[in-house]
């Protein structure tokens, strides 16, 4: 009996170091989960997200693809003009500017392209254009960055179709990162704020908004919990 006792103290040692070796990796897993928010919070943050939710409405499209392409254009710098004559948050180039004026009719003179507004709504509604064109947001990202005419192109060649494994096909590496980019930054802009976008994230605690982001990721990847 008293080997058996013995035995018996013995497994229940085991089981007990055994149950704070498995929480001891919990917690561990939970700041290291927690870390890697806090710094993905800093890497997307948000701003003009009231002006982003108006415009995707307006648009019909997802904001966290607006969100998406702010971030890879611009980084959401409303000033910034690239030397290829990108402008504003998302990048606005002169032919998408002139082809927007004359789906709108409007005059793009009157555009003040560095203003987030004007900037976010003609923008949306050339993303929102060319995803009715080609019935796919991976394909309109790409003519985004690309242009129309060589989407139109490599689907004529059968290079790329609409699945999504065929970006990798492209023949410039530019839009084959460009796509991959905004639809990751889309992805972490979903997990982040899967409800509502909050107009300027610099606005909150970093910390509280960090643990609600891993509480949403949580919910996310793990529903049952």
């Amino acid at each position: 009996m008293k080997a058996i006792g013995k035995i018996f103290h013995t497994l229940l040692r085991i089981l007990r170091n055994l149950l704070i070796f498995l929480v001891l990796m919990v917690v561990l897993a939970f700041l290291a989960a927690f870390f890697m928010v806090y710094r993905g919070e800093r890497n997307y943050p948000v701003h003009y997200g009231d002006a982003i939710t108006a415009v995707a409405e307006e648009a019909g499209l997802s904001p966290h693809l607006i969100l998406g392409v702010v971030k890879s254009e611009s980084n959401f710098d409303a000033d910034v003009v690239a030397s290829d004559g990108g402008e504003g948050l998302m990048q606005l180039m002169p032919d998408a500017v002139d082809f927007m004026a004359d789906r709108l009719d409007e005059d793009a003179s009157t555009w003040d392209l560095k203003d987030p507004e004007t900037n976010l709504r003609v923008g949306s509604l050339y993303l929102s254009y060319l995803v009715s064109r080609y019935q796919s947001e991976d394909l309109a990202i790409v003519a985004y960055n690309a242009g129309m005419s060589n989407v139109d192109e490599w689907l004529k060649d059968g290079i790329i179709d609409w699945d999504y494994r065929s970006m990798q096909n492209i023949p410039y590496a530019v839009p084959r990162k460009y796509v991959k980019r905004v639809n990751e930054a889309q992805e972490v802009y979903e997990t982040f704020y899967p409800d509502e976008i909050p107009d300027d994230s610099s606005e909150y605690d970093r910390l509280n908004l960090a643990f609600h982001h891993l509480l949403n990721a949580v919910n996310r990847y793990l529903p049952v919990f």
